[in-house]
């Protein structure tokens, strides 16, 4: 789209080298074990150094560096990291890199597509013979290419996983080659697994202010060749009071790129949420264009509807998912080379491409949107707009479309979006119904527990399958994704009750049963909770359940840590915020689960006391304050827990220290 406006893209100048995290998996059940395990921090990696330590010195714990899995949210660069990887494979490590967009596959086999297409294309040859796809397979034995295998969430595999269809596709002789793969987060962590060889690892988000700044001045002055001032008046706006939602947006690398096209196309009021900004860019686009093309704004509506019908038509068919054949989009939007149709108008515009050619007749051309999530967003204004204007009832809104899709991996991103597009309560009514479920499920968790070791291999593969199958955590979390894209935040009381009552109910049963024996639990509670705080950021509400949850927590002291850190993450400028903390530190009553002598500076981890990750926080940001300070010598001689003493008398120390040297 930006191309066709005369604005220069060269991906080498704005791209920011994002940091990577290993992916934490889940625990197996382990009833057996009486030991406490320590909660280990995923690695993480600068950019330079995964290239390095992963890829180039093959040191990771699953594969050695064979298969690697990048997954992420949308939009958050997984397709640009895996084309400057391959770029470095090639240029840096001079090893040869074959790229395949799995859309692109449209039913083939992995196999039929590199020998019959990519080989094809390769070659420049109308068909491959079969001394040369022998020949190819011979070439992939001896040098074991690397294979980088973009949208494994993009593959169109009817109704079973893609994880396991392409785990079934890269045996054989595609064993040689090297992989690394992207994936959506949601459907990597789908109940249906089977590509467990692989290490996984997760791009960061970009950090704000530091990197979302620097790429913004780097869009304005070298995609767009604007003067400075454009991108600094972006960076003052993001920066003014309130901005906090947006702020967390733009940490997104393509939603911080559809930001600066927005505002390059028209300066103007920043959105609040996803779909705002998707709308904002639509609108500011057509009538950007409306002048250019001498089109009338009655078209660009009648346009966005059929994208719409486009787009729900193309997600709901499971067979071509996001690829939209000739036919389709000839039938809806009439004849491409008619200049009066809305076929015409739509590839002018750039909101539809040329994706290649349809596999069964290779004379009709096949499209796509812009992008994937250019077709998630249309989907979720058609089903909006339907629901806004009355021809679409609550009913049939939840019983139609969020309770028949909710579980569906390519409806994900469109209900989340249409959440935003709705009345909140309508959302509430959504939430209510998945807790109610996960609320059900729960009921049979006694009588599994005890259950034998037999009976729980036979039944459930492992602590993941028994999370969404008895705990019904899969609609909790879904839940939580919703609540955090709702539009009115005034009615986030109401909705984040039945969130946290559920959170109350899964504490119980990690209670029951021991947090010895549910590790994934226990990590699944801590990421709900720190859902719960983002979701609840500039609410009181949720502020509240935290202290109350990181005070008062009488369950597992890993969700009072995890509640303390919510509280730092959103909340560190909260005006009772060290007053709370301090009061954490009096009545909490969890100790340490380490030895004495087993403690960090500064960094928390969940096995420490909820006190002492307290005192890390106010030490680390309110260090001079008197009420700290004090609170640091009496922990020091006073509290019950003899690692937290030994901290507490460590910080006195280090602040002695270095009062000494200021002297």
């Amino acid at each position: 789209m930006i191309r066709n406006e005369g604005v220069a893209h060269d991906l080498r100048e704005v791209y920011i080298p994002l940091s990577l995290v290993e992916y934490k998996k889940p625990f197996r059940r382990q009833p057996s074990t009486d030991v406490p395990e320590k909660t280990i921090q995923p690695q993480a990696f600068q950019y330079e150094q995964f290239l390095e330590q992963v890829l180039r010195k093959k040191h990771s714990p699953a594969s050695n560096g064979r298969r690697i899995a990048l997954i992420g949210e949308p939009g958050a660069g997984k397709t640009t990291l895996l084309q400057q990887i391959a770029q470095w494979i090639i240029q840096e490590v001079q090893q040869p890199a074959i790229w395949v967009s799995l859309s692109a596959l449209e039913g083939q086999t992995l196999e039929t597509f590199l020998l019959k297409k990519w080989l094809k294309n390769g070659l420049q040859v109308a068909n491959t013979s079969l001394e040369q796809e022998n020949a190819f397979v011979e070439w992939v034995k001896s040098s074991k290419p690397w294979l980088m295998l973009d949208g494994v969430d993009e593959m169109a595999v009817g109704s079973n996983s893609p994880l396991q269809v392409i785990a079934d596709q890269i045996g054989g002789w595609i064993a040689e080659t090297r992989i690394v793969l992207t994936c959506r987060v949601n459907v990597w962590e789908s109940l249906v697994r089977r590509l467990d060889s692989f290490d996984v690892y997760s791009p960061l988000e970009l950090s704000y202010p530091h990197q979302v700044e620097d790429f913004i001045g780097k869009w304005f002055t070298t995609v767009a060749n604007t003067d400075k001032i454009r991108s600094e008046r972006l960076c003052s706006a993001l920066r003014e009071p309130g901005r906090e939602r947006i702020q967390e947006l733009v940490q997104n690398p393509l939603l911080l790129t559809l930001l600066c096209m927005d505002w390059y196309i028209r300066e103007g009021e920043l959105p609040e949420t996803r779909a705002d900004l998707y709308a904002q860019l639509v609108e500011d686009f057509y009538t950007w264009k409306q002048s250019e093309l001498q089109i009338p704004l009655e078209k660009y509506q009648q346009l966005t509807t059929k994208l719409s019908d486009l787009a729900l038509e193309a997600i709901t068919t499971k067979s071509s998912k996001f690829w939209l054949s000739y036919d389709l989009a000839n039938q809806l939007l009439g004849d491409p080379s008619d200049s009066e149709s809305l076929f015409y108008l739509a590839l002018k515009l750039g909101w539809l491409n040329k994706a290649g050619v349809d596999a069964t007749n290779p004379r009709k051309p096949v499209h796509a949107f812009l992008h994937r999530t250019f077709e998630e967003y249309f989907a979720a204004l058609g089903i909006a707009k339907q629901f806004n204007q009355g021809t679409l009832s609550l009913e049939q809104l939840q019983n139609e479309i969020f309770q028949q899709h909710w579980q569906d991996e390519a409806w994900y991103e469109v209900l989340l979006l249409i959440c935003s597009l709705i009345d909140s309560k309508a959302v509430g009514e959504f939430v209510k119904y998945l807790t109610d479920l996960a609320e059900a499920q729960r009921g049979s968790c006694d009588e599994l527990w005890e259950k034998d070791e037999e009976y729980w291999d036979e039944n459930f593969t492992d602590i993941d399958d028994y999370l969404v199958r008895v705990v019904g955590i899969d609609k909790l979390l879904f839940a939580a994704d919703c609540i955090s894209e709702m539009r009115n935040r005034h009615e986030l009381p109401s909705v984040l009750g039945n969130l946290l009552d559920s959170l109350d109910s899964i504490t119980n049963v990690v209670e029951r049963f021991g947090s010895e024996s549910l590790h994934g639990l226990v990590h699944t509670g801590i990421s709900l909770i720190d859902r719960i705080a983002y979701t609840s950021r500039g609410n009181l509400v949720g502020y509240e359940w935290l202290k109350r949850e990181a005070m008062y927590g009488d369950r597992l002291q890993e969700y009072c840590v995890a509640a303390i850190l919510g509280l730092e993450k959103y909340w560190l400028y909260a005006p009772t915020f060290v007053d709370d903390l301090i009061q954490i530190v009096y009545r909490n009553e969890f100790d340490s689960m380490t030895d004495p002598d087993d403690f960090s500076d500064e960094s928390i981890d969940y096995t420490d006391s909820p006190r002492q990750a307290a005192m890390k926080v106010l030490s680390n940001h309110f260090s001079d304050h008197p009420e700290v300070v004090a609170l640091l010598r009496d922990r020091a001689t006073n509290d019950t827990d003899e690692q937290m003493q030994r901290w507490a008398a460590n910080q006195l120390n280090k602040q002695r220290k270095m009062n000494d040297r200021e002297v």
